[in-house]
């Protein structure tokens, strides 16, 4: 078993996708879902989205069958939404994985963390790009000892990203600008990642082959 975070872009025709598009700066905090075979239903806390916009765009989505606010003041709102069909919901159902809450969306990013078996981690991925979505493996965390995992070299640079907010959603930092801090090349800060993510996605396999 390991703890693996996702960064999913997911398609505009979903209600979630098309609002924080349109309200790209704004922050949808899912705190929790619930659903079964007919309905799921998700508490979400936002703040940048004008309330009488996020009732008036769920009202006029053919997929939210209800939309309730819960709460709202100091620019804050939190609400409850329902949906028959739920495609992303199904998905972490039908797969037999649940992701851990809160779930951050950012300008049609999803950051989600799902702690799971690797063959239930492949199968969570392909369902995602299967409805369209793009999946990015953002961090991996083992239960093993990840001591000597990557080189001094490696960790200095990722620290650095990580620092300089090359993770986050948005990103707040390029390869470009990792490369001026560092004084070498993009080629270089890019294969020293790439290199980095690698072995730690390696060490996810591993560990979750031996669970």
């Amino acid at each position: 078993m390991a703890s693996i975070r996702f960064r999913v872009t997911v398609p505009e025709r979903l209600w979630i996708g098309k609002i924080s598009r349109e309200y790209d700066t704004a922050e949808f905090r899912i705190l929790s879902g619930i659903g079964g075979d007919e309905r799921a239903s998700a508490l979400v806390e936002t703040t940048g989205v004008p309330v009488d916009v996020l009732r008036e765009s769920a009202e006029r989505d053919p997929s939210i069958d209800s939309f309730r606010v819960v709460m709202h003041g100091d620019g804050k709102t939190v609400f409850r939404n329902e949906a028959t069909s739920h495609e992303t919901y199904d998905i972490f159902r039908d797969t037999g994985t649940m992701p851990e809450y809160p779930v951050t969306v950012r300008n049609g990013s999803v950051d989600v963390t799902v702690t799971e078996t690797r063959e239930r981690v492949v199968e969570l991925k392909r369902a995602l790009e299967g409805m369209g979505a793009t999946v990015e493996i953002v961090a991996v965390r083992t239960t093993g000892d990840s001591s000597g995992l990557l080189t001094e070299r490696q960790a200095e640079i990722v620290d650095l990203a990580v620092e300089e907010g090359y993770y986050e959603v948005p990103r707040r930092c390029s390869i470009t600008r990792l490369a001026e801090l560092l004084d070498v090349s993009k080629s270089t800060v890019s294969g020293v990642l790439h290199r980095a993510e690698s072995r730690l996605v390696h060490e996810y396999s591993a560990a979750s082959a031996e669970s």
